[in-house]
């Protein structure tokens, strides 16, 4: 009953309760675990004192249950408690759990201690240790994911290569990528062209040329996008011998984009099959094509997204507002507001507002508000998107807001990702800099 009650008081959502659900960490081992779990959904920093005591429980649920929550608070404080349960626990699911959360929660104090564990420990926790410290961006492990792209086992070949498609890559995987491409496993092959997608480097034109012969079309299609990205002519030729060839049509709208992107003497005859596609194609190809026409950012085929705005389908209406945003015509703002005014899903609002944001459009400071108030939005992935917009636009008056989801947010990590944009912000505007000394309060309406 008392347990069904904690149930009860996470489905109403009132906070209120929380201190109530705090004393009942003292109940009963079954009634303490599923308090634990309510507790990490209310994502209440309250709980933290009394569920970083749950983590020396006798119970091995209630120790579970425990660390998830401390996860979801995502607050620092923990950070000492994971990696004390991580050597000393015998749980290896609770283990498991800590060493996520040293990723998620996105402090740098926990690199060195990850760096330890992938030193000492072999199997699971050293890809458990790899995987916190890529969620951190923490270039010491760079060497180690080169290391691993030698290793005897191909999940461990192939993981390495996913995990140098990260930001914090940087040249120095280069040359391990580019041997990886010759790896016998088509799914190391396939990160490997990838993460090269990312770098753009010249040198490794060469093998991605030869790898536009690979037998795996997922290989092939990469290795065209990394050609288009490096964008250097000479590899014309080879990505029209493999378009004639390829029957993919997937790959085919790649190919043709990096033809297009390198100015092939074809690249007309090229454009047509893209613009078939946005047209014509179902669903996915009409998507993707969408999406190349923005990458190509021509005006001359405006006319046609404008078309497609009205699409059926809102995923491809998403990569419409995008396109529009990316290539900078205002001919797009009229017919992008009357969408906003007729869209019904939040997230396709906050892209539209970029987009006439980026545009200059007279409603600027209109859309400007409308995703500062989805900061706020109760739905966590419209509020990613947010502060994601908030990134593209870098606007100074979002900064204020962007603050407060940076100490406030119940996601650990959209603080994470909106401290990266206010660092961005104040890189762009020195003059708004500012040192925190404590968390932010709600910034007052006006």
């Amino acid at each position: 009953m008392r347990a069904g009650a904690a149930y009860t008081l996470l489905y109403i959502g009132d906070s209120s309760a929380v201190p109530a659900l705090i004393k009942a960490m003292k109940d009963e081992p079954y009634v303490r675990s599923t308090v634990a779990y309510c507790l990490g959904r209310f994502q209440d920093k309250r709980a933290v004192p009394s569920l970083i005591k749950a983590m020396k429980d006798d119970d091995e649920d209630v120790r579970r249950h425990a660390v998830c929550a401390l996860g979801s608070i995502g607050d620092k404080s923990a950070i000492p408690v994971f990696i004390d349960t991580f050597f000393n626990d015998k749980n290896e699911s609770v283990r498991g759990y800590s060493l996520m959360f040293l990723g998620q929660i996105g402090d740098e104090s926990a690199v060195p201690t990850l760096m330890k564990i992938l030193k000492i420990e072999k199997g699971k926790w050293r890809s458990s240790a790899i995987s916190a410290l890529v969620e951190l961006e923490a270039k010491e492990v760079i060497p180690e994911l080169i290391k691993d792209l030698k290793d005897e086992n191909k999940n461990v070949r192939s993981r390495a290569a996913f995990n140098l498609c990260y930001e914090i890559i940087g040249k120095s995987a280069l040359p391990a990528l580019i041997k990886a491409l010759e790896d016998k496993f088509p799914l190391v092959r396939n990160n490997a062209a990838e993460a090269l997608i990312k770098i753009g480097d010249k040198s490794a034109l060469p093998a991605l040329i030869k790898a536009l012969k690979d037998n795996n079309s997922r290989v092939r299609m990469y290795a065209a996008k990394a050609l288009g990205n490096i964008g250097d002519r000479s590899a014309i030729k080879s990505l029209q011998v493999l378009f004639t060839k390829e029957e993919e049509y997937y790959s085919r709208i790649s190919i043709a984009e990096s033809l297009i992107k390198l100015d092939s003497p074809d690249k007309q005859d090229k454009m047509l099959l893209i613009l078939n596609a946005l047209v014509n194609g179902d669903k996915y190809l009409r998507r993707q094509a969408a999406r190349v026409i923005g990458n190509i950012r021509d005006k001359t085929y405006v006319s046609r997204l404008l078309r497609a705005l009205n699409d059926e389908n809102r995923d491809i209406r998403e990569e419409v507002a995008i396109a529009l945003g990316k290539i900078g015509d205002k001919a797009a703002i009229k017919p992008l507001q009357k969408l906003f005014e007729k869209e019904d899903y939040i997230w396709i609002k906050i892209l539209i507002s970029e987009a006439l944001i980026k545009l200059n459009a007279p409603y600027k400071k209109e859309k400007l508000d409308y995703i500062v108030k989805q900061l706020k939005c109760k739905f966590r992935n419209e509020r990613m998107l947010a502060v994601l917009a908030s990134g593209r636009i870098l606007e100074k008056s979002v900064l204020p807001n962007l603050r407060y989801v940076a100490e406030n947010d119940k996601d650990s990590s959209i603080r994470k990702k909106a401290k990266k944009v206010i660092a961005k912000l104040e890189k762009k505007y020195p003059e708004l800099k500012q040192p925190q000394t404590k968390p932010q309060t709600q910034p007052k309406k006006k």
